[in-house]
């Protein structure tokens, strides 16, 4: 291919993503397309054409280019999630997931990936339901793969809030542990012995009252913690024992 050719397909993109910039996506198609003529080789024409058909709604074609712009470059990440995001909307779940898990196994963490998993599990889901509430002859609610969603992000959070929530109260319940041990251990001391307090990464010598007063203190405040991680947490678990609920009603379980 002549350096000239490459370079009239380059200033039709440029041109392109002036219009798609501006929405004048059949503009940006065209302009895309005499890139395609001049260079069918390049992954990035399709890529930005799938996106402008993807614009329009026109879920097809914006396949068809996806699935062209991956074949050209089988690494590149936003040809994948163009190709996810027709297949959704073409309710292809299936291969949706085939083309989301494809991307992710080159970038495991990739989190619109990861997001575009959760969303086919909700439509899919929310297309069960719906399915079943038909056959039931109970109404079809719209917008149920949006809330399916988002309850699994809630339920998510939640479930991290939780775990975090936990691990504090252990480490109360540490502290609490060692100050009541540490009081416990002094009264075994000589009533003359030397004693010393830590205080950060030093030890300052310190008297069996000055001790006994700190860890006192200390043992109150992780108690106060203890039970303010305590009522929290059981706050949570009624949360996400009313989110379970609103899922399951969602998924057709309690209608």
């Amino acid at each position: 291919m002549s350096v000239d050719m490459k370079a009239k397909a380059e200033a039709a993109k440029a041109e392109g993503n002036t219009h798609f910039t501006s929405k004048n996506y059949d503009d940006a198609i065209e302009c895309y397309s005499t890139s395609i003529k001049f260079d069918n080789s390049n992954h990035l024409y399709f890529s930005n054409r799938a996106a402008c058909y993807a614009a329009k709604g026109d879920w097809s074609a914006s396949k068809s280019d996806a699935t062209e712009c991956i074949k050209l470059s089988p690494n590149f990440l936003k040809g994948y999630y163009r190709l996810v995001q027709a297949n959704l909307e073409l309710s292809l779940f299936d291969e949706a997931t085939n083309a989301a898990k494809s991307g992710l196994q080159l970038d495991p963490d990739n989190s619109e990936l990861q997001k575009q998993m959760r969303l086919i599990k909700a439509k899919k889901a929310a297309k069960a339901s719906a399915d079943r509430n038909q056959s039931l002859g109970r109404p079809v609610r719209d917008g149920d793969a949006k809330e399916i969603l988002e309850l699994q992000d809630q339920m998510q959070a939640t479930r991290r809030e939780m775990n975090e929530v936990q691990q504090y109260l252990e480490g109360c319940k540490r502290e609490q542990k060692m100050a009541e041990l540490t009081k416990s251990e002094m009264s075994s001391f000589p009533v003359d012995a030397d004693m010393y307090r830590s205080v950060g990464k030093m030890f300052m010598k310190a008297t069996r009252d000055e001790i006994e007063t700190y860890h006192t203190t200390q043992s109150t405040i992780h108690s106060k913690k203890e039970k303010q991680f305590n009522d929290k947490l059981e706050y949570l678990k009624k949360r996400a024992n009313s989110q379970m609920i609103n899922y399951k009603e969602l998924m057709g379980g309690g209608r």
